[in-house]
């Protein structure tokens, strides 16, 4: 990942507002469960981590057997990013911060009907045929409140490559 520095950079306005796009497609993919959608947001080859146990995940492919069945037992869940920044820009790379508050709600779940995660992404960007999307994601978690076995918490790699058929939780 590329250092960040927090005082910001020049950015082109076309390219502030195609990387923003990037952020809120992917807010948009998970809170829609729409895994097609959520694979337009990153490359192939992407590097994604949400903290232990959840990543690093190498490739869309081992990145959506971990969100495919995290979030399809949910009632719902709202991912809202506030405070995006491009901090790092060459032109064809970019790194941006955002913070995000993510709401996952489970109505009928004993324990309790939701889990709260406030945090912050650093994304690394590359445009490629012209279209930016994310090669890295890193995310720190700073607060959460709730149930954490709101969402399916039960995952590993183990169970998601023998068991997993998307779609069925």
């Amino acid at each position: 990942m590329a250092d960040i520095d927090n005082a910001g950079v020049d950015v082109p306005p076309e390219d502030w507002i195609a990387l923003h796009d990037v952020i809120m497609k992917y807010a948009q993919s998970i809170d829609t469960k729409d895994c097609d959608l959520f694979r337009t947001v990153f490359v192939e080859e992407i590097q994604l981590t949400y903290g232990e146990p959840w990543g690093p995940f190498d490739g869309i492919d081992d990145a959506v057997s971990f969100i495919d069945p995290f979030h399809a037992p949910l009632d719902g869940s709202r991912h809202s990013t506030t405070n995006f920044r491009v901090v790092g820009y060459d032109g064809d790379t970019a790194v941006t911060r955002c913070s995000v508050d993510a709401l996952l709600v489970k109505e009928d779940h004993p324990e309790g009907p939701f889990l709260r995660v406030i945090g912050d992404y650093v994304d690394d960007f590359v445009r490629r045929d012209g279209v930016w999307r994310i090669r890295n994601r890193e995310f720190t978690r700073l607060w959460a409140e709730g149930n954490p076995n709101v969402a399916f918490y039960g995952w590993t790699r183990e169970w998601a490559e023998k068991e997993w058929t998307p779609g069925t939780r």
